[in-house]
């Protein structure tokens, strides 16, 4: 093989005895040379020809591609011969068939081991009056349960993965009714320390939630409710949060409260608490009446102005300027224009 080949692309396998953990040996790296025309030239590298430097050779300077190469190729070069390709050539050279085969069928479940680390190359396009640029990024995935000799800093032991809930962080921004949960999920987004708003309910009606928990590993969890509202109970088994919560006189009433999911063998593995809100309204129909008439009436320069604007609803009015102005100086505070108008 000419290890001073000119081409773009290396397309490569290697093929050894065994998984990461358990290979001793690379008995190959079979692949070839390509490039933009098509003309291409192959080659094969035995393990009595390998070595960190001819290696170094044939992969510098090359835009390399292969399939699940980032989480099995790339790492067994170098347990085995001390060669970081990543290093070498740039993760924006890498390209990962596995990664696009996800990126293009994300519906379809890879059958994964429990530990894996998954690098998510990507390209920005900067625009601009004067031009355009392109910068790559990646990012690295690492399961919690990858070994430290995969490059995990920090690896925890296997079915200790913090369950979480997927209420107000659901697992895909492609929820639809097919979903079992549609309807449940709160959106946008919030970190367990703020707080999700479930919206209004009647006082008096049935009230069913349920709070979606997930183990990652398929063993059983459990959950843990904080300051629910009188009238409302939740299951610790299922997350259904369910009752007739009521109040006993017209008007809106506001509650919080938190909810927590752990593993029912092993509680120790708990999520924080995630903190939820909502709004229980008795005889409220928030329709609002304008008392005022639309016309204020006239104003002498520079004088004082006691106009106002008033409303009745049976919830708290705000007011807000919307659309076009005021003359200079008056603001408007709860519905009152109070200053002096200069025109």
């Amino acid at each position: 093989m000419n290890s001073e080949h000119s081409l773009d692309c290396l397309v490569f396998d290697i093929e050894a005895n065994g998984l990461y953990e358990d290979a001793t040996t690379i008995h190959c790296i079979c692949g070839k040379y390509l490039d933009q025309e098509g003309i291409f030239s192959k080659f094969s590298l035995y393990s009595d020809h390998l070595t960190a430097d001819y290696i170094t050779k044939c992969f510098s300077g090359k835009k390399i591609i292969g399939h699940n190469i980032i989480n099995y190729d790339i790492p067994m070069i170098k347990k085995f011969y001390g060669v970081d390709l990543i290093e070498l050539v740039g993760i924006e050279n890498i390209v990962d068939t596995y990664i696009l085969s996800q990126l293009l069928y994300p519906d379809i479940q890879p059958l994964l081991s429990n530990a894996t680390i998954r690098t998510y190359p990507f390209t920005l396009e900067l625009l601009s009056p004067l031009g355009n640029d392109f910068a790559t990024y990646s990012i690295t995935v690492i399961n919690q349960n990858t070994p430290s000799s995969q490059g995990n800093p920090n690896p925890q032991p296997p079915n200790s993965r913090i369950p979480v809930l997927y209420n107000t962080r659901p697992p895909t921004y492609n929820i639809n009714d097919s979903d079992p949960y549609y309807g449940y999920y709160i959106l946008p987004p919030v970190a367990p320390t703020q707080s999700a708003n479930m919206g209004k309910y009647q006082s008096g009606e049935y009230f069913a939630f349920k709070m979606i928990g997930h183990g990652f590993d398929g063993n059983p969890i459990k959950y843990s409710f904080s300051d629910l509202p009188n009238g409302l109970t939740g299951d610790v088994n299922t997350g259904w949060i369910t009752g007739t919560p009521s109040l006993s006189t017209s008007g809106l009433s506001n509650y919080n409260f938190r909810v927590g999911v752990y593993k029912a063998d092993a509680p120790q593995y708990a999520s924080p608490f995630y903190n939820f809100n909502f709004t229980l309204q008795k005889n409220i129909t928030g329709n609002i009446t304008w008392i005022t008439d639309s016309n204020l009436g006239q104003l002498l320069n520079g004088t004082v102005s006691t106009l106002f604007v008033r409303a009745t609803s049976d919830i708290e009015l705000n007011y807000s300027l919307v659309s076009d102005s005021l003359p200079p100086k008056p603001p408007i505070v709860t519905g009152k224009q109070i200053g002096r108008a200069h025109v």
